[in-house]
């Protein structure tokens, strides 16, 4: 019997990653389903690496997983160094996306790291904005970041108003992307407060918050 690949796709979003190896080993052979493709593997491989898993990290590359920046991201955002390592070893080079989600995440360490492979502060600091993480912002600042509008962008996503006040305080100007952002983001007061700031260009703000049917925005 062949089950069809929205099957196996559920099952690797969903399953505890500890029955990976039942899936593919499993059901690959005594169900005689398709072998699975190098797009779930490479799935296979990202949210091992996310959940902590080396050995099913390991099976995945063995079994024909390729994406090994896909695995870095999964890592950097779970926190887990000795994987952002090994993704590394096997070829994985997009340092940017690793601070990025390390910084988002909260994970200060593969910050540092991630700065040692000579990843980008102004990255970071678009990361620590959109999670939230003011310390590391600080620290991408200390580091050369002076992406200040890009950073108040985030921040709005996110919902972080301290970190949208602390971007203003730096030199952002860029209150129209601001209340977009806030507007994609859901964030009604954001908008609000964009608006007090300077923003003008309220299509802007219809745009953000209908293409992610925040209708609560619409009569704003």
């Amino acid at each position: 019997m062949n089950l069809p690949s929205e099957i196996i796709e559920r099952i690797i979003y969903f399953v505890d990653s500890s029955l990976y190896p039942i899936i593919y080993y499993l059901f690959c052979d005594i169900l005689d389903i398709p072998s699975p493709t190098s797009n779930q593997l490479d799935k296979l491989l990202y949210y091992s690496a996310k959940n902590g898993h080396e050995e099913l990290c390991r099976l995945a590359k063995k079994c024909g997983a390729i994406n090994f920046n896909r695995m870095l991201k999964g890592a950097a955002k779970g926190g887990y160094r000795h994987l952002c390592q090994l993704a590394r070893e096997w070829g994985a080079y997009n340092f940017d996306i690793m601070i990025m989600y390390a910084a988002q995440y909260d994970h200060k360490d593969l910050c540092y790291l991630a700065k040692s492979w000579r990843a980008d502060p102004e990255i970071m600091l678009y990361g620590a904005a959109r999670g939230g993480h003011e310390h590391l912002c600080y620290l991408a600042k200390e580091w050369g970041a002076d992406g200040f509008d890009a950073m108040l962008y985030w921040a709005a996503r996110g919902g972080h108003e301290h970190l949208c006040y602390l971007a203003k305080e730096w030199g952002a100007t860029n209150f129209n992307e601001m209340i977009y952002s806030a507007a994609r983001g859901g964030h009604e007061h954001l908008c609000y407060l964009a608006r007090e700031w300077g923003a003008t260009d309220f299509n802007e703000m219809f745009y953000g918050a209908t293409e992610k049917e925040h209708e609560h925005l619409y009569m704003i």
